[in-house]
């Protein structure tokens, strides 16, 4: 099994959403945060004085599937993020995945 992580820019986020669920992929967690990019830092005016904003929002995307899935999941993240899309995504090994509630035991 593998773990599916992708940092995307929340304004593209409905479009991946709408792609998975429509091709039957899931379940997935959604959170949003805070990206710290320091080479591109921004002024801000903030209560009339100048700030360095050092921070973009992004929201991230977690999912866990089968090795047979990636490829699929991958491409559909990749084209629904748009035509010029901004993000990252990091795929790792997952050995054992523990319902918490059953019991069941997945590997």
């Amino acid at each position: 099994m593998k773990r599916i992580e992708a940092h995307l820019n929340p304004s593209r986020l409905d479009e991946v959403l709408e792609a998975l669920v429509e091709s039957g992929i899931g379940p997935m967690t959604i959170t949003d945060a805070l990206a710290c990019t320091i080479p591109r830092r921004r002024r801000r005016a903030r209560r009339g004085a100048l700030f360095a904003e050092s921070s973009t929002p992004q929201s991230n995307l977690e999912l866990v599937l089968p090795d047979a899935l990636v490829r699929e999941v991958v491409y559909l993240i990749s084209f629904a993020a748009g035509p010029k899309p901004e993000g990252t995504l990091f795929i790792s090994q997952v050995e054992t995945v523990i319902d918490i509630r059953t019991g069941d035991v997945c590997t």
